[in-house]
């Protein structure tokens, strides 16, 4: 069994990758580099450690660097022939692939995802979570590729998830609940040209449960929107508490 000190530190990575703190994160996976050999033998987190590398590389601009990790986690949860953690890389993929508008890597990589998701036998909360954010992406890349009428039937499998797993959860580092869902898609209407509806979902919302980096995304969709309606004050001011939580912020492609 791998030793507990490793899977605590892929635990801390996780919370830095969810704080939005980078320079800590890539410290975690610095210390985590010796023990490659040994994750080796351990495909699920082999899996993570370069899930996490591949954020990171990301982050710092080095992008072929970042398919080259994506590639890594891939094979690696590949070789486990369980689909659970092979849907959760492929969503991550999905999710850089639209953050970047490579909306041909992100179709191609929902066909596998939905593949991976077929193969699932038992839906238990971890599942449901990959199964939501499917949902939620499948939609975000309809809308993008096709119109928002398109999205809606995949926002609604998305909900049914949502509504079944009743709260939160993380799985494979997805958050997915009712509350993630509601704020990913006040970001959905803001895509949709539509800020009057996402201000009004987003004051109906309460998320100081959300992690500091989803905090942030969530005051950016906000300040997008007030922006669309000319309220340059309202816009700062979403700008300034995003800072506020994460001084190095940095911008999410809509």
């Amino acid at each position: 069994m791998i030793a507990s000190p490793t899977r605590k530190l892929l635990d801390r990575a996780w919370r830095h990758y969810w704080d939005g703190n980078h320079p800590a994160l890539g410290h975690v996976l610095d210390s985590l580099v010796p023990t490659l050999p040994q994750l080796s033998s351990y495909g699920a987190e082999l899996t993570e450690f370069w899930l996490l590398q591949g954020h990171l590389f990301s982050t710092n601009g080095e992008h072929k660097a970042t398919a080259s990790a994506f590639l890594v986690a891939t094979d690696a949860a590949r070789a486990l022939n369980d689909p659970l953690p092979l849907l959760a890389v492929q969503l991550h993929v999905i999710d850089h692939a639209l953050l970047h508008s490579r909306l041909d890597i992100a179709a191609a990589e929902l066909q596998a995802a939905k593949a991976s998701a077929d193969a699932l036998t038992e839906h238990p909360p971890e599942a449901q979570v990959l199964l939501g954010r499917l949902g939620f992406l499948s939609a975000l890349h309809a809308a993008h590729a096709s119109g928002r009428t398109m999205a809606l039937p995949f926002l609604d499998r998305a909900d049914r998830y949502a509504r079944s797993l009743g709260r939160e959860h993380v799985a494979y580092g997805i958050a997915f609940g009712p509350l993630h869902l509601k704020v990913d898609c006040t970001f959905l209407l803001v895509c949709f040209d539509d800020p009057q509806a996402a201000l009004k979902l987003a004051a109906s919302l309460d998320p100081t449960r959300l992690s500091p980096y989803r905090q942030a995304l969530f005051l950016l969709d906000q300040a997008i929107a007030h922006a669309d309606l000319g309220n340059q004050t309202a816009e700062a001011e979403c700008y300034r508490q995003a800072q506020a939580i994460l001084p190095n912020f940095q911008r999410r492609a809509a």
